[in-house]
């Protein structure tokens, strides 16, 4: 057998891509669930059926139904799924050091 020499590399980029893929999928799924049904009788269930996925995914995803509904929360207000905090974006700290208030306001209307 032929001997091999150094390691190789793992590269994990399209794992992290399809792992993403399927967050948004789910996110996408439960925003519009609960749009249409409301949180209550939307069920994980439904979530992952819509999403394309299982159910076990949702929960090792976000942890619980109400970690899920944070989430589609910050996914709503942010518009993206970035694991920054919008308050910690350099835009909101733009917004909040600006001194004049209709700046602030067209500011944040152009966000």
């Amino acid at each position: 057998m032929p001997k091999v020499n150094g390691k190789r590399r793992y590269d994990a980029s399209g794992r992290r891509e399809r792992a993403q893929q399927t967050r948004l999928s789910i996110l996408r799924a439960a925003q519009n669930l609960f749009e249409d049904r409301g949180y209550r009788p939307t069920t994980v269930t439904a979530v992952a059926q819509c999403g394309g996925v299982a159910p076990e995914s949702v929960y090792k995803i976000f942890g619980t139904k109400a970690g899920l509904a944070k989430a589609v929360f910050d996914y709503t207000i942010a518009g993206d799924d970035d694991p920054v905090p919008v308050i910690e974006r350099s835009e909101t700290k733009a917004i909040f050091a600006e001194p004049d208030v209709r700046k602030k306001i067209t500011m944040y209307a152009d966000q």
